[in-house]
């Protein structure tokens, strides 16, 4: 139930985005910026060889399956878009605090500039439930690293998802993403190279479960452990 309830909330307020962000009226402030990483359509690219085996290959249609778990997460990006028809609140220093309604809901998005990174607190409450903070992230200047905290709106002092990325000066993405349902975590492991190749690992409870490797011509190989353990396969360039 507790999952349900926080998935519904997943899809629910990207409409109250949309809807809200209709209107024509100019931006309260040209100095709001979103993270780059809410930019994203997903955490890992998945192989078209691989996504080609989808309906022949089970192993394949696992892999990609546990690649979709983690590109789920893309979907909070819609969460950091300030809505043309905010209020801002409080402006003091580095910060600004933008303040919205709809449908009964609140929200609050605080903008920070540091010295040496960005900072993002997303915020809503709705009825019968206090303000919490839904989702926080930080950016460096440089735009080549940051995270991201989302909070269960039933226990907001715990995070359901994490996210840590970085781009290293060979322009290596990396990304460790973690997600708990209450009772397990579950852990994704990222790395996306210049060249095209890649590697994606899943955890489940500090248990590695799934090894994906891709070359750079697109090519790759899957292993799968657990309760699947020893189950391989490969597939070809597309």
């Amino acid at each position: 139930m507790r999952k349900a309830k926080f998935l519904l909330l997943v899809f629910l307020v990207p409409v109250f985005f949309a809807i809200s962000c209709k209107k024509d009226d100019p931006a309260p402030t040209p100095t709001y910026m979103a993270p780059s990483s809410a930019n994203m359509t997903e955490v890992v690219a998945v192989p078209s060889g691989l996504e080609a085996k989808v309906d022949t290959d089970p192993g394949a249609s696992i892999a990609v399956t546990y690649m979709g778990l983690a590109n789920f997460f893309s979907s909070f990006g819609s969460s950091f878009t300030v809505p043309t028809d905010a209020q801002v609140t409080s402006k003091k220093g580095g910060s600004t605090v933008y303040f919205w309604s709809h449908y009964g809901l609140s929200y609050w998005m605080t903008y920070t500039e540091l010295a040496d990174k960005y900072t993002w607190k997303y915020e809503y409450e709705y009825t019968d439930h206090p303000r919490f903070t839904y989702i926080y992230a930080e950016e460096a200047i440089n735009k080549k690293s940051g995270n991201w905290a989302i909070y269960d709106p039933d226990q907001p002092t715990n995070d359901i998802w994490t996210y840590d990325w970085n781009i290293s000066s060979n322009e290596t993405f990396t990304a460790n993403l973690d997600w708990s349902d209450g009772s397990s975590v579950s852990k994704f492991e990222v790395v996306n190279k210049k060249d095209g190749s890649g590697t994606f690992k899943y955890y489940v409870a500090s248990v590695l479960e799934a090894l994906i490797v891709w070359n750079t011509d697109g090519s790759g190989s899957y292993t799968f452990y657990g309760d699947s353990s020893g189950y391989s396969g490969v597939w070809a360039a597309k």
